[in-house]
């Protein structure tokens, strides 16, 4: 992922954008939006974002997003739920 946006929304909460490309190397048509709301305390999150979070190898909390950037993950299905992230593998 190359960008991570974050804005305030009503009631406490917190809208995260994070803006991937292909780790393969193929340029893209199309940049991917990965959108999550979380609570503004970071307390609150959704099992679909700590399994990104996960997939991109954050075990513990994450208190920065620059944690998060330029970091890689897998996903399917445009990951509409926390089980289509993953860890991504390279195999040599």
């Amino acid at each position: 992922m190359f960008a991570v946006d974050i804005k305030e929304e009503s009631d406490e909460l917190v809208r995260i954008n994070i803006f991937a490309d292909p780790a393969d190397g193929r340029a893209s048509q199309t940049i991917q939006v990965f959108d999550f709301l979380v609570s503004a305390d970071g307390k609150r999150r959704s099992p679909r974002f700590e399994a990104f979070l996960v997939a991109c190898g954050i075990r513990e909390r994450c208190d920065d997003t620059r944690e998060i950037e330029g970091r890689y993950f897998a996903t399917r299905n445009g990951g509409r739920g926390a089980e289509d992230f993953g860890p991504l593998k390279l195999v040599l």
